[in-house]
């Protein structure tokens, strides 16, 4: 489904388009007419559960109308066309085995402009749809009729053997301005008016379209809400996980995680994944006036009303309130939870672009998902510092007498570590999150000590812990280039509490023995790069005060973290 409309400035109607893009759950948003600039940042007009594409984004450069936003629901792989023109608004991109154009003809452009869309209809391609404000009130397109040059551009749609679907006017003073044109009407089953986006003087035009794609399958996780933890607790205390001395690391793991897997697929029911298109903020109440602004519409047919400006402007109040109430109830605590606070300032501060599609050595675009993981791990392994060890000098004791004997995993440190862990619905590869150890952490720490204790004895760590879920974030350039995105590792939450025991023992050793040099702040308690810069700058402000010079040499290393020889350091 495609949802298009000319907002006539977005920026103010982006919470609208949240609440309502949410109920119709369309797969591409089209807009034409954003007034926006280079000044706005994308994170001004995100919409839960969509991404804005930004290399289709094209602002306004002079004057007041003008620009084209799309939007992708999340999933959908969206492949940019090259296609410029120089008197009007065009980007063009393919959806699976469909191509679409987005376009806008200010009323003002030249006479060339005609000449320009006639150029986008020859050059649509096979299945192909046009969506935009071709500002052509001139022609009707049922008689098939039309004056002047806008006779040209409807003899090219005709000879190109192309057919406009929109029977309906899209604009208040009657017009139908706003077009879709395609060469495969067969595959379209509704064009269809949604009334207006705010205040804006043209129609919203839904268009349900069969493309080539498949329907993913339908996901399912735990419904950690609904679980019955005192059944958990009471059914281990009954029957307990027993670690023999004789059991391997890997046996003693395993034996953990099938016993917890069990316990899961007893007592927590399961859930159907979805998206979460709708803002926070929207409540039952907005919607309700939505589809009553939606019926008014339909009533006075497209004939803007007093009783449909009344239900306009109730919609706008309704939007307004509910998310300043929403915003200052997480300014004032959320009743101590901070976590809802920044995932919605990071929400509405920055815009998170999808992965791919990619272009391999050849420069063969690759959109299968696949494939795409396997490039970007090529890309990945490509970059670590591969090195002869055998030639691996040996280092200098410079603590001797003063060496870490032993590691101790105590109950209590396990438990206090487990308690610490930030709860997140993120996928481990053992499928045991942080949740599911915080309930029954009575239970489960002096187990995993005991795990803990025969790892570091025998030097080795259970195969699970060795797996992760990779997942690629892109950092600037090219989107389809593999090398612009950086790995970002989830292990095992069970092995990260193992690590940061070890941690807290080593670094306690370390700071007890003056191992560790005052300058060192990374990984440090109570230091971090924060502090480093804080004192640097006390230092060379001291320098400069006394009417010395000093000098700086700045280091950068590219992909440092992937980079490092672990057998060396």
């Amino acid at each position: 489904m495609i949802r298009y409309t000319n907002a006539q400035s977005l920026v103010g109607k982006v919470n609208e388009l949240s609440c309502s893009v949410g109920e119709i759950d369309p797969d591409l948003i089209l807009i034409t007419d954003t007034w926006c600039n280079k000044d706005m940042g994308d994170a001004y007009l995100t919409i839960p559960g969509y991404e804005l594409k930004t290399e289709l984004r094209m602002d306004r450069t002079v004057g007041r109308g003008g620009g084209l936003v799309v939007y992708a629901k999340n999933g959908t792989k969206v492949l940019k066309i090259d296609h410029a023109m120089t008197s009007i608004e065009l980007c063009k991109f393919s959806v699976d085995d469909v191509t679409l154009t987005l376009v806008y003809r200010p009323p003002s452009a030249p006479a060339n402009s005609i000449s320009e869309l006639e150029e986008a209809v020859r050059t649509a391609g096979k299945n192909s749809l046009l969506f935009g404000d071709f500002n052509l009130p001139d022609i009707d397109w049922e008689k098939g009729t039309a004056s002047g040059r806008s006779a040209d551009f409807l003899t090219a749609v005709e000879d190109n053997m192309m057919e406009q679907l929109v029977t309906f006017p899209t604009q208040v003073k009657g017009n139908t301005l706003d077009l879709v044109i395609t060469n495969i009407p067969e595959r379209v089953d509704e064009v269809s008016e949604q009334g207006r986006l705010g205040k804006s003087d043209h129609v919203i035009i839904v268009t349900k379209v069969k493309v080539g794609r498949q329907q993913g399958l339908i996901k399912q996780q735990p419904d950690w809400r609904k679980a019955d933890w005192d059944a958990m607790r009471a059914d281990l205390k009954r029957e307990r996980i027993l670690i023999r001395r004789e059991h391997g690391v890997d046996e003693a793991w395993c034996t953990v995680k099938e016993r917890i897997e069990q316990l899961v697929s007893t007592y927590v029911p399961a859930r159907r994944l979805r998206n979460n298109n709708r803002p926070a903020w929207l409540n039952q109440g907005i919607l309700r006036e939505i589809r009553r602004k939606k019926r008014l519409w339909k009533k006075c047919k497209g004939q803007v009303t007093e009783e449909y400006r009344e239900a306009e402007k109730k919609v706008k109040n309704l939007i307004r309130n509910s998310k300043r109430r929403f915003e200052k109830k997480l300014s004032e605590g959320n009743g101590g939870n901070k976590r809802p606070f920044f995932s919605y300032i990071r929400m509405k501060t920055q815009s998170r672009p999808s992965i791919g599609p990619l272009k391999d050595t050849q420069g063969n675009v690759v959109a299968d998902d696949e494939e795409m993981a396997n490039l970007l791990n090529k890309a990945f392994k490509e970059v670590f510092t591969r090195e002869d060890t055998n030639n691996i000098p040996t280092p200098e004791n410079k603590c001797e007498g003063v060496a870490l004997e032993d590691v101790r995993f105590r109950t209590a440190a396990v438990k206090k570590k487990i308690r610490g862990l930030r709860q997140d619905g993120t996928a481990r590869p053992d499928g045991i999150g942080p949740k599911i150890l915080q309930e029954l952490q009575e239970e489960l720490s002096p187990i995993l000590a005991v795990i803990y204790k025969k790892s570091m004895e025998k030097g080795v760590v259970p195969l699970d812990w060795k797996e992760a879920n990779v997942t690629p974030i892109f950092k600037k350039g090219s989107k389809s280039t593999p090398g612009n995105y950086r790995p970002v590792s989830l292990t095992s939450v069970a092995c990260r509490v193992m690590v940061s025991v070890l941690r807290d023992e080593i670094t306690s050793h370390l700071t007890a023995n003056g191992i560790i040099k005052n300058s060192h702040h990374g990984f440090m308690k109570d230091r971090s790069c924060v502090t480093n810069l804080l004192e640097f700058l006390e230092r060379a402000t001291t320098i400069v005060d006394g009417g010395n010079c000093f000098d700086i040499i700045y280091l950068v290393f590219a992909k440092a973290f992937d980079k490092v020889p672990k057998e060396r350091l």
